[in-house]
């Protein structure tokens, strides 16, 4: 962000919330393929939407904001591949601040909801 690289962060923010989807799957035994960004992300939603634990809201309206975070995290797919990192573009395209600022704090968002559920979502399940 100090060397105006925003292109190179949503770039980033998208590999962050594919990891983190892949993972998830991975874990559920039924591995993401790369090509299937917004399916990976939407299943790997699912699985942890429904995960079960005391201390994990499931109830609205805060299932509602979840599903949200999903929403905004599948977007940096299309924001990576018109303003990110990536399929050799020709020239740095412009980006405002605020585009970068809101990329990032959307797939931070879902990232961090799914990453406090994947401990929940790993218990119990045998070893690799």
């Amino acid at each position: 962000m100090e060397v105006n690289d925003g292109w190179q962060a949503i770039g980033y923010m998208k590999c962050v919330v594919e990891s983190i989807a892949r993972v998830t799957l991975e874990i559920n035994g039924t591995p993401g393929a790369p090509e299937k960004f917004e399916s990976n992300v939407k299943t790997a939603h699912e699985l942890l939407r429904s995960q079960p634990g005391r201390e994990l809201a499931h109830e609205d309206p805060f299932g509602t904001m979840a599903t949200q975070a999903s929403k905004m995290a599948i977007a940096l797919a299309r924001a990576r591949n018109e303003y990110g990192s990536g399929h050799g573009k020709p020239r740095v395209p412009q980006l405002a601040q605020e585009m970068v600022v809101l990329a990032l704090d959307g797939g931070l968002l879902w990232s961090r909801w799914a990453l406090r559920r994947l401990g929940f979502f790993v218990e119990g399940r045998p070893e690799p």
